[in-house]
Order: C-alpha cells, then structure tokens, then sequence
C-alpha cells in the first residue's frame, strides 16, 4: 500500500470524504446522532483526529494519515475549515441549510399553494413537517437512515 501512486484506495475514497464531511460539521451547539452533545472544540477536534487516526490505522493508510495531519487536521489547520472552531455557529451555512429546508417544504408539502396562509403553513409543519422530522431521526438512531453530508 505505501508504494502505490495513491493515498487512498478508490474503495475507500467516498468514506473518506464522508468522514471529512462529518467532522467539518460537527458544532457543540449541534447534537451527536444518539443525542448528546460534546461540550467544547477541544473535545470535538480530538475525536475526530481519534476517528480518522483509527480509520487510517484499520486501514493501512500511513500515508494519507501523514497528509491528514499536515493538511487539515493539526490543530492550526483544522481551524480553518471546521465548523466548531469558532463558539457559533456560521450564519452563511446556517442560512444556506435553513433556505433549503424551505425549498424542501415548498416542493414536498406546499406545491399546490402559492402563497398560503399562515394558518395553514403552520398546520403544514406541525402535521406534516415535524412528524416526517421525528421519523428521520428515528431512523438515523436504528442506523436505517444516513444523513446526506
């Protein structure tokens, strides 16, 4: 494996990627997927250096994590791209993943309705939205569901 052209495996490519992808959106204001919350940046950066160390070790992927650690994940890097290094949370991702979410609503559950009234928008969310919410989760807890990042 050391003497291949390649860091990563073309198998392995896209868990990679959703690893990184994991760890850049990882927030102490967010909650883990079995509910908790990790309570500081610190701890946030050391599971995922821990995670992708563990990933590379199973897989013997020395050199990738060599880069890994040159690149993005030493402390100095790894504030730059991850979302938990900074206390708050980023209002530009934030307002990219709450519009949408609009979108979402308006082509799932409001496609009929132009402009609806607000009475029924809200019975829109609270019966429709919510409850399909509380199913997404449920199935992220039994491992039946993967998130799209």
């Amino acid at each position: 494996n050391s003497n291949s052209g390649s860091f990563c495996p073309l198998n392995l490519r896209e868990t990679v990627i959703n690893l990184i992808k994991d760890h850049s959106n990882r927030h102490m204001l967010l909650p883990k997927l079995d509910g908790t919350f990790t309570t500081n940046a610190d701890e946030i950066w050391k599971e995922c250096v821990g995670e992708m160390i563990q990933f590379c070790k199973n897989n013997d992927l020395l050199r990738l994590w060599i880069y890994f650690w040159k690149e993005w994940y030493s402390k100095g890097k790894w504030i730059l791209w991850a979302r938990a290094a900074n206390k708050n949370v980023s209002h530009i991702k934030t307002t990219m993943v709450v519009e949408s979410h609009w979108r979402h609503i308006k082509h799932d559950h409001l496609y009929k309705f132009h402009k609806p009234r607000v009475d029924h928008l809200c019975f829109i969310l609270v019966k429709k939205v919510i409850n399909q919410q509380l199913y997404r989760i449920q199935l992220l807890q039994q491992g039946r569901y993967s998130v799209p990042w």
